[in-house]
């Protein structure tokens, strides 16, 4: 009994001992010729612990236990290395990378990124995180677990028109960027994913930075940018093949093959895919196809690189969404709607007998939103020395398209045509299906500098870039003519918009833990419009803006495992074209917008886990905001608003608790008010003629601001080749106007998608991969996005509006061949 205590109590000391026995491994890290490299990267792999090294090339991993560990050692330009070592005591390890043959693709965009120095709250999303789910849908939905995300599809399926927000803004106040080409359209401000279907698989990796973040091209960051760098180089041939199916008739095929380096220095690659579906949503059917060509000649010093990229897309619009009254199955307030809206037989049978979560007003067949965007991208860059690089890039992007629809009872004398005689009556009406034009050109240079050595970092750039955008209607056929011709054209109207940009950024590692930034833009516009829009009213007009923004912050490392960051920066942003000519006569001119961001924030990292934590504050003065009011025409108004804020909290954690598990986990908790505005509902008497109500509120929340926010991605690798994801989302409520009225509100949600990975062992070819997707996992009855318009008829409180229901559970299986 003794001895079974004793070997008992020899074994709990050992075990002890084993818990406690922790070790140290530090080294140094230098180039071939013996420089030391600071700010290399040095990681475990499998694990989240690593270090960074000092101003001497320095680093230092404690507080390891007995095991084998293999050790990746990163630095830009230079090549990669692993090693694998067993740690029995405290051991010093050094390393000697090599310069990397060919200059980095990532320089085109280094000056307009954060690198892991910067002061600014960003994530990086790599091709790999989103391969395995991308089987057709756009890339916001790939993106839709990221911190403080909400994505949108009206469709209902992701694919066709989809959205995203950042931060409670959507895309015409994301600055979105590829290969530092502002994407943004010049007159909208916004971002049509849909013409540049499954970019996606032609993107490296994606950063987005929340917040003003540093200076980019284009428009102004007011919620977030997003920098997309598209394919890296391949050095070797490949070919790869893509099939998926699932419901609603959607199928995506794609391939794409490149050459490797040819002769050591010439490079090509091409992609292209067709995308297929019919939508959640009646008639909401897209037929999407894609390409993408790159040509390259790479050497230790140059990178000449020739992109074009782009596609076609036609979608059956699905934009106005779905009544209130028809998706709640509210019978008396569907046969209410059919009067109050005039709908005719055909309309109120449709309106009446669909699905209340699929129906679509538009029963014309060719209801279809038809576009080419075409982008070309001529890229060179230049080493000029171990520190120096300069990046030359010439850019054009040609987009041609219209949107057609039938339009019944139209005033002749509103499309510049001639009353019909017929015997002894004159008609003045017609139903009739027009085409809305847009035919434009965005051309310009791109010149940056970028300065890399040991604790500094320098860029610089200058941008100039200039838009033509042409709008015009056409009617193509009436049941009332009269001497019109085929394609008729009613009006005709050009948007010119040209800016000249530049930004210097710096930032300087003063101390072993401290480094300094500070970042400076400014920004020039002129925008001219001209000529008359469809409701023939002159929109003639001439702006011209000077923005001066700068930005400052510091980032303080107490230790390995501790990162602290704060900063400000200033950000403004002209008004869009709508935001110009949709305005009646009389109506105040739209004033540019203010932001001010203050983020701060904190990083720590142990060897299982990276906890992020950063505080926001972005104070707006003069934010353009929808106030209720209309035009002449009823088509609602942006109008500015003196002061609002949005301020709140973003936590991100990747935690490994055991192997092979990894669960990523986010949430934002946020405040988004607007301190003091005028809130207009239109009246109208019985006879439709227009007066302006108006109420003054203090204090409420903007519009699609969800106050929680919370994304989950947790996989588990079975075995090597069996990975299993659960994507989680969830979505708090939102109000669709900014008066905070519980009637005008979007339900919060969670939704729960499955994703499978099975990597098919064989010989064959280098990999065969089976996805499948599984959305909605729960069948969530849910609404992602809505609008709403309120208006008073004849003394009686009525409401326009239109909600955008998700489908329920449905799936995408897709095989990827790779050779």
């Amino acid at each position: 009994m003794i001895r079974l205590v004793f070997v008992f109590a020899l074994a709990c000391n050992l075990c002890v001992f084993q818990a406690h026995a922790q070790f140290v491994v530090r080294g140094k890290i230098t180039d071939d010729s013996g420089n030391s490299l600071i700010g290399a990267n040095i990681i475990i792999e499998g694990t989240l612990k690593g270090a960074t090294t000092d101003q001497q090339g320095r680093y230092q991993l404690s507080n390891l236990k007995s095991n084998t560990y293999t050790l990746i050692v990163t630095y830009v330009g230079y090549e990669e290395i692993k090693k694998v070592i067993e740690i029995v005591s405290d051991q010093t390890v050094d390393f000697t990378l090599k310069p990397v043959a060919f200059v980095s693709d990532e320089v085109i965009v280094r000056g307009l990124r954060a690198n892991e120095k910067d002061p600014v709250t960003k994530s990086t999303i790599n091709k790999g995180d989103y391969a395995h789910s991308n089987l057709g849908q756009d890339l916001p939905i790939l993106l839709q677990t990221q911190t403080s995300v909400v994505t949108t599809s009206d469709a209902g399926a992701g694919i066709g028109y989809t959205g995203i927000r950042i931060r409670g803004s959507d895309a015409s106040r994301t600055n979105v960027t590829i290969n530092g080409v502002p994407l943004n359209d010049a007159e909208s401000q916004d971002v049509f994913w849909v013409d540049i279907p499954d970019f996606a698989e032609n993107a490296d990796n994606i950063q987005i930075q929340r917040g003003v973040g540093t200076s980019t091209n284009g428009s102004g960051a007011f919620g977030a940018s997003m920098n997309l760098l598209s394919s890296s180089l391949h050095e070797l041939p490949y070919a790869e093949v893509k099939s998926s199916a699932g419901t609603f008739n959607t199928f995506k095929n794609s391939f794409g093959v490149g050459t490797g380096l040819l002769k050591s220095h010439f490079t090509f690659d091409v992609h292209a895919s067709l995308i297929k579906s019919d939508g959640f949503i009646d008639r909401a059917s897209s037929n999407l196809k894609s390409y993408y060509a790159a040509g390259g000649y790479y050497s230790n010093k140059d990178i000449v690189k020739f992109i074009a990229f782009g596609g076609t897309e036609k979608t059956y619009q699905a934009w106005n969404g779905i009544p209130g009254v028809k998706l709640n199955n509210d019978s008396a307030g569907m046969h209410q709607y059919i009067l109050d809206n005039y709908l005719t037989r055909a309309d109120s049978v449709n309106f009446l007998t669909s699905n209340p979560r699929k129906y679509n007003s538009f029963l014309y067949d060719n209801q279809t939103d038809n576009y080419q965007q075409n982008h070309y991208q001529l890229i060179y860059i230049r080493k000029l020395g171990d520190f120096l690089t300069t990046n030359l890039t010439l850019h054009y992007t040609k987009g041609l398209g219209y949107y057609e629809e039938y339009k019944p009872q139209q005033l002749l004398s509103d499309y510049k045509m001639d009353n019909v005689i017929v015997g002894n009556d004159t008609i003045t009406t017609t139903d009739l299906i027009r085409r809305l034009w847009l035919n434009n050109d965005f051309y310009g240079c791109i010149f940056t500098v970028n300065y890399h050595s040991g604790g500094t970092d320098i860029s610089g750039g200058v941008t100039v870039n200039s838009y033509n955008g042409l709008h015009y209607g056409q009617v193509i056929w009436a049941r009332y003519a009269g001497n019109s011709e085929i394609r008729h054209e009613w009006y005709n109207g050009k948007g010119i918009k040209n800016e000249l940009s530049e930004y210097f950024k710096i930032n300087q590692k003063v101390s072993k833990k401290l480094s300094v930034f500070a970042d400076i833009q400014e920004r020039l516009i002129e925008y001219e419009v001209t000529g008359t829009d469809q409701n023939l009213i002159d929109i003639s007009q001439h702006h011209k803006y000077e923005f001066f923004n700068p930005k400052a912050g510091f980032r303080l490392m107490p230790s390995q495992t501790v990162s602290i960051y704060s900063s400000i920066g200033v950000a403004q942003k002209e008004p869009t074209q709508a935001d110009y000519t949709d305005r009646s006569i009389g109506m105040p001119e739209p004033k540019s917008e203010k932001l001010y961001d203050w983020e701060t924030g904190i990083s720590i990292l142990s060897k299982k886990a990276i906890v992020r934590g950063n505080y926001f504050l972005m104070y707006y003065k003069d934010q353009l905001v929808l106030t209720g009011a209309l035009n002449d025409v009823g088509d609602p108004l942006m109008m500015n608003v003196d002061k609002s804020y949005r301020t709140g909290v973003e936590l991100e954690s990747k935690i490994i608790p055991v192997p092979n598990l990894v669960w990523e986990l986010n949430a934002t908790v946020s405040t988004n008010k607007i301190i003091d505005f005028t809130n207009h509902i239109i009246k109208y008497d019985v006879d439709w003629n227009v007066t302006d109500s108006t109420a003054d509120y203090k204090n409420k929340s903007i519009a699609y601001s969800p106050v929680f926010i919370a994304g989950s991605n947790l996989a588990y690798t079975l075995f090597m080749e069996l990975t299993v994801c659960l994507q989680s989302k969830y979505v708090g409520d939102q109000y669709l106007d900014n008066t905070q009225s519980e009637a005008r509100k979007l339900k919060g949600y969670f939704v729960n998608n499955l994703l499978i990975s099975f990597d098919i062992p064989q010989k064959m070819c280098k990999k065969i991969e089976f996805n499948v997707l599984i959305n909605n996992l729960f069948n969530a009855k849910y609404v992602s996005n809505g609008w709403v318009s309120p208006y008073i008829y004849n003394g009686e409180q009525k409401i326009w509006d239109g909600y955008f229901p998700q489908a329920g559970i449905n799936f995408l299986a897709g095989l990827t061949v790779s050779f």
